[in-house]
């Protein structure tokens, strides 16, 4: 029995679908390619697999992961191509491989974040929406919201975000952060969206991608 780790992007319109159903979708790709996976023991055997760290609904991943069992060897590459076949538009293997780090060694993901201010009468130009970016991170703490099992919660986003950087572009600001992510403490990018509209003057939209995942000593996950 062999374990092998699936890359794969999640792009487009499939970031609206929920982790659960982008599952399904995974599940029913490795059925219809008939690979000879391991299925858990028991009244209901299923298709042992397991990812890495679930996608928040609207965001794309450029480097998600999942973990399946095989009961025999494959050539990996043909995994790949034969999933492809049968997943839908958006979600894309782009790699198979050994496992090298357990999923509970995650810590950190990272987000990559366009910001594109809205045509409107107060649509501010590139510098104003620069400065509002920075402006916002020059506030000694970005109190936000969060909603917890045990009721809504404020955290300070200032103290939860590793660190962070801009890129100014011709049509939009990118803002890349690093965020706690795993286990133990997950921060949504959502709710640095949450944040910034408190902030900002002006209506904006927004594209939200997962770039990496990160264990604690920022190590990549793979």
């Amino acid at each position: 029995m062999e374990t092998v780790r699936v890359w794969f992007r999640k792009r487009g319109k499939v970031k609206f679908i929920s982790h659960l159903d982008v599952q399904r979708c995974v599940l029913r790709a490795v059925k219809c390619t008939k690979i000879p996976v391991w299925y858990t023991q028991g009244f209901n055997p299923h298709v042992f697999i397991t990812f890495a760290l679930p996608l928040p609904l609207g965001v794309e991943g450029e480097r998600e992961s999942f973990d399946i069992k095989l009961l025999e060897p494959q050539n990996l590459e043909s995994i790949a191509n034969a999933m492809n076949r049968w997943l839908p538009k958006g979600l894309e293997i782009s790699s198979v491989g050994n496992p090298m780090m357990s999923p509970n060694l995650v810590r950190y993901a990272c987000f990559s974040i366009k910001i594109f201010p809205q045509k409107t009468e107060q649509c501010p130009n590139l510098n104003e929406l620069q400065k509002s970016i920075e402006d916002v991170f020059s506030h000694p703490n970005l109190m936000v919201e969060k909603e917890t099992k045990s009721g809504n919660k404020q955290i300070d986003l200032k103290k939860e975000i590793k660190s962070h950087s801009f890129i100014h572009c011709k049509e939009f600001s990118k803002l890349t952060a690093i965020m706690p992510a795993g286990n133990e403490r997950n921060i949504s990018p959502n709710l640095l969206i949450k944040a910034l509209k408190k902030f900002f003057f002006f209506p904006f939209s927004y594209s939200i991608v997962r770039t990496g995942l990160f264990t604690e000593k920022m190590e990549a996950f793979y």
